[in-house]
């Protein structure tokens, strides 16, 4: 990539990064707005639960795979417990999955106006997640192998897929 392409990219990545972080999607920002009890209260219900000893998938149910779980407990085992720690991690899971979205424009050789139409719903559409485009970049990985023909690349796509299924049963 040439030097202002980089430019580019780190200047668009910082303003995605900064609309996410101050306004969120559909204004569910870190700082501002109270706690979804559906979502947020839920992930931090099963925090507490592990924090008192018990283990999921064996004391209680989560629909979603233990990666969506353990880095919070953990992250509130070290740091303390915290609603601001889940949003942090809400927030890096949509600026993950945005930049996956991104990668995935790309490959897709998208027309310039229709990639930031699409960049920017990616942005203010409620629901991107990591979680949900880990499985296009295990696509995509996986592509990519064939099209080198790289062992290599097979075992990353591999391990991506190990990583899939632990981030999300879907």
């Amino acid at each position: 990539m040439e030097k202002k392409s980089i430019v580019l990219h780190i200047v668009l990545f910082s303003l995605i990064a900064f609309w996410i972080f101050l306004v969120g999607q559909v204004g569910q920002s870190i700082f501002a707005g109270s706690i979804n009890l559906i979502d947020e209260g839920q992930f931090l219900a099963w925090v507490m639960r592990m924090q008192n000893g018990q283990v999921i998938y064996r004391d209680f149910y989560v629909q979603y795979g233990p990666l969506m779980i353990l880095p919070m407990y953990m992250l509130m085992k070290i740091f303390g417990a915290s609603v601001f720690i889940l949003k942090i991690w809400e927030f890096l899971g949509v600026f993950i999955g945005i930049l996956i979205g991104f990668v995935t424009l790309k490959r897709l050789r998208i027309e310039k106006p229709i990639f930031l139409l699409s960049l920017v719903f990616l942005t203010i559409t409620p629901g991107v997640n990591v979680r949900q485009w880990l499985g296009v970049l295990f696509i995509l990985v996986l592509v990519y192998a064939y099209k080198k023909l790289s062992h290599l690349w097979c075992l990353i796509a591999g391990s991506l897929l190990v990583i899939v299924g632990l981030q999300s049963i879907d």
